[in-house]
């Protein structure tokens, strides 16, 4: 039985309880992905600061 829900639903739902889990999940950078970060950050900024400061979380 499936509650009411859809299997959209359904999938929404788990794909929201995998990537609440994910975003605790540490992330370590290589050096190469931390320049290449940095110079996305650069490049945005100017345009619109906030972009860059979400692209960047």
């Amino acid at each position: 039985m499936n509650n009411g829900r859809s299997l959209a639903d359904s999938d929404a739902y788990l794909l929201s309880q995998m990537c609440q889990h994910m975003s605790a999940m540490p992330i370590e950078w290589d050096e190469s992905a931390v320049q290449d970060r940095e110079r996305i950050f650069e490049f945005l900024y100017p345009f619109n600061a906030r972009t860059a400061e979400i692209t960047d979380e």
